[in-house]
């Protein structure tokens, strides 16, 4: 399908950028960047711990102890993509009361990569690598993590494509109902867990 070539694309562009993200310098001059373009805005900002409620097409955040509200790599307004990349820090993506939140692709493309760090992912329901006639893509690399939340959270495809991608730590994960590698209608949900 469409959304989902456009979702492997996009993650192989994460990829090929992570070495220069990794080593992007402190300090940069002009962070916060923003730029519109027809897709959606492009965002960058720098090393400092931040508060970030900014919808973004793409949302790069270098480093630092981050806050993302729920619309945080979601589609759920008018967007079509959807992507933050946080290269490290301890970051907190959404709170009990989210909806839609942390990688929620609704008819269209969500994707939220992060690096390193201790992270925590918080959500009432649909999120955390959630697909809804689209793609949700939940990537995390290195550190302890928790993802909480009540329903329909952590890799679930609801006619979709749902992904929760953790490559390593000693993480926990709750979800009070439907969740956790879930699919339903047609999608396809999952968790990899690389340990």
């Amino acid at each position: 399908s469409l959304r989902l070539s456009a979702a492997q694309r996009m993650a192989q562009a994460v990829e090929s950028a992570r070495w220069a993200l990794m080593h992007a310098p402190t300090g940069l001059e002009g962070l916060p960047w923003s730029v519109e373009l027809p897709f959606g805005a492009v965002l960058i900002t720098g090393h400092g711990d931040d508060v970030h409620s900014a919808k973004a097409a793409l949302h790069v955040d270098l480093g630092g102890d981050d806050v993302y509200d729920g619309a945080a790599a979601s589609t759920m307004d008018d967007r079509r993509l959807s992507w933050v990349i946080d290269v490290r820090g301890d970051d907190l993506y959404g709170d009990d009361d989210s909806l839609w939140a942390s990688a929620a692709g609704v008819f269209g493309v969500a994707g939220l990569v992060d690096f390193e760090g201790r992270d925590t992912y918080r959500a009432a329901h649909f999120g955390q690598g959630f697909g809804l006639h689209g793609v949700g893509i939940l990537y995390d690399g290195d550190g302890d993590d928790e993802y909480a939340g009540q329903t329909h959270l952590q890799g679930v495809g609801i006619m979709g494509i749902g992904l929760l991608i953790d490559v390593s730590g000693r993480d926990s994960r709750a979800v009070a109902f439907g969740g956790q590698g879930m699919g339903a209608r047609t999608g396809l949900g999952a968790i990899l867990d690389g340990g």
